[in-house]
């Protein structure tokens, strides 16, 4: 019995050698078992034909294979002592500096709009119609761009982090050049609905609209690369300029009895056209010369690969914005401003500061981890890997709701704290429940984001995307449904609510599910 029990050992061996040769002839040096995992699936091996052999599943079967290499000459790469060797993430003051630079233009507006105590791309010194189509054009200015600028932060940080400028600057021309073109038109398409379909504001207005939409476009376009590229200095630059030319514009308008609101206008489209001018200007020089002899990529397949991207950025912003359109009439044919919807939720909005600097900095800590944690991992370690890190994801959403719970704490006492001095303070003092619907929204929108990182990680980008149109559409419906019982700001906000939540849930679901079959996840990666 031991002879014939030998001579099967030695069969089975034989046959894993000539396998492992076979696994060689498609890549000389596999990186780990995962990697001889993939070409076996596409030699046509199952899991049923590892059964069939002796081994429990294809994971199994490859990992012997994997072993078996060294018997046919191939010399395994020695483990990293401690993980030295593996990709090293940021400290948390450059993952602060990113989050900060990445901001800076959205902080700014923050904290101009405390100071003038309405929305985004409006003022006291507009009429209601007037604010309603800065808010659209802000609405759709990010939304158009996001289409653009998150397939190319994608695919220019691929390329980045392999030492590529080359094609960094060939997805700068390509990308971001077809979203100018491609905000100009939808930006455009926008305003002649607004202008010959719906004839909803005054040819000024409306003016107004496609002017402030397609600056907003340009400027997050503009940006992108200095975002990617990481060039702190550029995008602290180009805020400066903006700020400074809003600041001497504002400063000639004339302020007597009667304020013309569209110089305001053109003090802030001069504000918007110098920091797009440095930012252009910087993502020249840093990618000068860089696009020299680059042979590029099939356009389809990067429209491809990137697909899912465009619909997360849109759909992100289109979540968060649809809630004014909801709150502004959208469900009876008309979008009208409502101060008490954009205040409240305009500074409920600086709960978020926290949030993303916390999901930025695990963000950017978040790849190089999973990374280095794989190239060093036989099949057999995956599943205490696997467990470790679903347990580090759950105590990182537990940190990041705490953040929020305490972040917005302090917004609620500071609004009460100021309520009689500061006339957003009293806004939002006067609409308490609101404001602290909108901070739940907001928590549970990073939450999603949060989730929605690891997914991408992973490369499970579907479920962001999806996600996001999910929680979009929940919003609309929501809100419209609860503007039968309820003012149109108060159901605009629990739509907001209804529609993050549902992105938060979807993401989170899907991200603890990759990460139970952590093994399946990164297979499928590959």
């Amino acid at each position: 019995m031991s002879a014939s029990f030998d001579t099967r050992i030695l069969r089975f061996d034989d046959d894993l050698q000539v396998e492992a040769r076979t696994v060689l002839s498609h890549t000389a040096e596999p990186q780990n078992a995962f990697e001889v995992a993939v070409i076996m699936e596409t030699l046509g091996h199952t899991d049923a034909t590892a059964r069939a052999r002796g081994y429990e599943d294809l994971f199994d079967l490859s990992r012997h294979l994997y072993e078996t290499l060294e018997d046919v000459g191939v010399v395994r790469p020695a483990r990293p002592p401690g993980g030295a060797g593996t990709p090293r993430p940021l400290s948390l003051a450059k993952a602060a500096g990113l989050f900060v630079g990445q901001s800076l233009p959205w902080l700014t507006a923050l904290f101009v709009l405390l100071a003038v105590g309405t929305g985004f791309w409006s003022s006291t010194l507009f009429t209601r119609d007037q604010s309603a189509a800065m808010v659209l054009a802000l609405s759709v200015g990010l939304v158009v761009s996001a289409l653009f600028t998150y397939p190319f932060a994608r695919r220019a940080t691929f390329y980045r982090l392999q030492g590529r400028l080359g094609l960094v600057g060939w997805s700068a021309r390509w990308i971001l050049g077809g979203g100018v073109v491609g905000s100009v038109a939808l930006v455009g398409g926008a305003y002649l609905v607004l202008e010959r379909g719906l004839g909803s504001y005054t040819p000024g207005d409306t003016r107004a609209f496609f002017e402030i939409g397609v600056a907003i476009a340009l400027l997050q376009l503009s940006f992108a690369p200095l975002y990617t590229l990481r060039a702190f200095g550029w995008l602290a630059a180009a805020t400066a300029a903006g700020v400074g030319v809003l600041l001497a514009g504002l400063a000639r308008v004339d302020h007597g009895i009667y304020t013309d609101p569209f110089a305001v206008v053109r003090a802030q489209l001069a504000s918007v056209g110098a920091m797009v001018l440095v930012s252009v200007v910087g993502s020249w020089w840093l990618l000068r010369g860089a696009g020299d002899r680059v042979t590029p990529p099939r356009k389809w397949a990067v429209v491809r690969s990137t697909a899912p991207y465009a619909v997360y950025g849109a759909g992100f912003f289109l979540m968060v914005m649809i809630g004014g359109l909801a709150a502004g009439g959208i469900w009876h044919g008309a979008f009208r401003y409502v101060q008490d919807y954009n205040v409240v939720t305009g500074t409920a909005i600086f709960v978020l500061l926290p949030l993303f600097w916390y999901t930025t900095v695990t963000g950017e800590r978040l790849s190089p981890h999973v990374t280095g944690l794989v190239r060093r991992l036989s099949v057999a370690e995956v599943p205490a890997a696997a467990a470790n890190l679903l347990a580090r994801f759950r105590r990182e959403l537990a940190m990041l709701v705490g953040i929020g719970v305490l972040a917005g704490t302090v917004l609620t006492v500071l609004a009460g704290a100021l309520s009689g001095s500061v006339g957003v303070a009293g806004v939002v003092w006067g609409h308490l429940a609101l404001f602290v619907g909108a901070l739940c929204s907001y928590v549970a929108l990073a939450v999603g984001v949060l989730s929605s990182q690891m997914l991408i990680v992973l490369s499970r980008p579907a479920v962001p995307a999806g996600g996001v149109l999910a929680g979009s559409a929940a919003t609309l419906g929501a809100a419209g449904l609860f503007s039968l019982a309820v003012s149109a700001a108060a159901a605009a906000v629990l739509g907001l609510l209804v529609g993050t939540s549902l992105f938060a849930a979807l993401a989170w679901w899907a991200s603890d599910r990759v990460l139970r079959r952590f093994d399946h996840a990164y297979y499928g990666a590959m």
